[in-house]
């Protein structure tokens, strides 16, 4: 979670509406060197939340505020498979597997117990026997070569991973491999230095780097800078270039990773960010995860501030300092992978995220752990946002606690993303759904989390009401479908 709290105030009675006023940021600011950069800062992204107040017969007041507290059922049947992606490691790798990729606000969850008998098969990482990585200060095992050699090149973000959600200052930490990073000046074969773009599409090859606001250039040889973001999402590209600020042709000298930018969000966290809390999934689901301030790397060394994750399935978190068991309820991502493919029986269970170190010690403090509670139904959709609290139909008392889910789909701010794979909520009041393609307008019925958030408290006058749930990108534009819609009817009883 990012450790926020947001407000809003707003007041409607059924069948009025009211005008309201909002704040967007969109100013971006980004200082750059070509040579020695040792801190970035960066400012620009935008978001659409704030107060929202009204005129008119009736008020409609909502205060906002994420939560983590989740129902825990232990549940005891269910599969988990993984599969492998993305390596991002300085270590050996060993063990289990699951995909790369995720973040989002998780809200209270509500769900119901279910029992079984449990089993679990991760499957054999697709990335077995990958050449391990390399921060600069980690090793020289590139130095000297001269050269890359071919299909071995790589250079990759250890830290944040995609999806995190960071602080607006935050540190990046850049690994290689298979090239020599040296700082700017005579042009070497395999030997370069390290860009960062921020919001930035990557140089053409054979083209100069630019050294503006959004091309910061890591000159001096370095793999690890501070930056500074404004709140909102960000595309933060890493691209490889020699001596004379030259991109290099290849993807093998590009990377790529999305991040959502929170004010006072923990400096070290790791999260879920698909399915978040609350979610109705298939028996069968995507499970996405994130890291901030910590450099998730294959299993192996025991590395300060490094390590690999462990998803627990209906498992109490391993206490500090034991090594966490590998069996069908503890699955190791000892790849350094950052999704997976689990499987579940009907009902509800409880997954837990916990963060070890190369030798698969679980390290102290809670910035290490998250949890979330799931519902497994075999009529579920595989992408969908929904209401999980009020139920449709229900009568409730004002202030009415609103939670909302997804799966399939990664709940991030409002910003510079603008992806399928991603987006973040309306709430709309006796309003009807905006068609697909149309910015979803914002008034006091029409509600902006552009903040990434999955809960509201939302302060309403006696009488009926449609609510209706709408997922956009991060420009907010309504997205194509009904699985990114959902509706409810509640009747307020003051």
């Amino acid at each position: 979670t990012a450790g926020e709290a947001i407000t809003e105030t707003a007041a409607v009675t059924p069948s009025e509406e009211a005008t309201a006023t909002e704040e967007v940021a969109g100013a971006e600011e980004i200082t750059g060197t070509e040579e020695v950069t040792s801190t970035e800062a960066v400012t620009g992204t935008e978001e659409i939340t704030g107060t929202e107040e009204m005129t008119a017969a009736a008020e409609l007041t909502a205060s906002e505020e994420l939560t983590t507290a989740e129902e825990i059922t232990p549940a005891e049947e269910m599969t988990a498979t993984a599969e492998a992606g993305h390596v991002h490691g300085a270590t050996t790798a060993e063990a289990p597997a699951a995909t790369e990729e995720i973040t989002a606000t998780e809200a209270i969850s509500a769900g119901e117990e279910v029992s079984g008998t449990q089993g679990a098969t991760p499957l054999l990482p697709a990335t077995e026997g990958a050449a391990s990585s390399q921060t600069a200060e980690e090793t020289g095992e590139a130095e000297g070569t001269g050269e890359a050699v071919a299909g071995e090149a790589r250079v990759f973000f250890l830290q944040p991973t995609t999806n995190a959600v960071i602080p607006i200052t935050s540190t990046v930490v850049i690994g290689y491999e298979g090239v020599e990073v040296q700082a700017a000046g005579a042009v070497q074969e395999g030997a370069g230095h390290l860009h960062i773009l921020v919001d930035e599409d990557f140089v053409e090859a054979g083209q100069g780097m630019p050294a503006d606001a959004g091309h910061l250039h890591l000159g001096d040889g370095s793999a690890e800078t501070e930056l500074v973001l404004t709140p909102g999402s960000h595309v933060l590209r890493l691209q490889f270039a020699n001596g004379a600020h030259i991109a290099l042709a290849g993807d093998q000298y590009r990377d790529e990773i999305y991040v959502n930018v929170v004010d006072r969000a923990p400096e070290e966290s790791v999260r879920f960010a698909m399915p978040t809390d609350g979610a109705v999934v298939p028996l069968t689901f995507d499970v996405v995860m994130a890291a901030s301030g910590l450099s998730v790397q294959p299993s192996g060394a025991v590395v300060e501030d490094s390590g690999h994750l462990h998803l627990l399935i209906d498992q109490d978190f391993v206490a500090a300092g034991e090594i966490i068991p590998e069996d069908e309820t503890h699955l190791h991502f000892g790849e350094g992978q950052l999704t997976g493919t689990v499987t579940l029986e009907p009902g509800e269970h409880t997954l837990r995220l916990q963060f070890a170190d190369g030798e698969h010690r679980a390290l102290e403090g809670d910035q290490y752990r998250a949890e979330i509670t799931v519902t497994a139904d075999e009529a579920a959709e595989a992408t969908r946002v929904m209401f999980v609290a009020p139920q449709d139909g229900a009568t409730v008392t004002s202030p009415v606690p609103l939670v909302w889910a997804a799966t399939g789909v990664i709940v991030e701010s409002a910003g510079q993303v603008v992806r399928p794979e991603g987006g973040h909520l309306h709430l709309l009041i006796n309003k009807d759904f905006v068609p697909a393609g149309e910015v979803i307008p914002t008034s006091a019925t029409s509600l902006h989390f552009g903040r990434g958030q999955t809960s509201a408290e939302v302060s309403l006058s006696a009488g009926e009401y449609t609510l209706r749930l709408q997922m956009a990108d991060g420009a907010h534009i309504a997205k194509d479908g009904d699985q990114y819609r959902d509706e409810i009817t509640i009747t307020v009883n003051r």
